[in-house]
């Protein structure tokens, strides 16, 4: 995904936790063509979510940042989970 042409990347519900988001933290920072992050449902802590909203500070395209549902209960249950495309 570093040198990729997506311009909007889904991963809702995809478990990606703490450690997927330091992953995409070097994606954000080193890739100008994403538009639209979607992270919703990841069991991202506040760690995960530091990571990426540190890449912000070198990313100057992306304009939709979607966290919906991260510090909420994040059982399999979960309505929000099911919302996911």
């Amino acid at each position: 995904l570093h040198n990729s042409h997506f311009a909007v990347i889904n991963v809702c519900g995809d478990r990606i936790r703490d450690a997927g988001a330091a992953h995409f933290r070097a994606v954000l920072e080193s890739n100008s063509n994403i538009v639209h992050l979607d992270v919703r449902s990841n069991d991202i802590g506040h760690t995960g979510a530091e990571e990426i909203l540190t890449a912000l500070l070198y990313n100057r395209t992306l304009t939709s940042l979607d966290f919906s549902c991260e510090f909420c209960l994040l059982a399999s249950s979960h309505p929000d989970r099911s919302s996911c495309p």
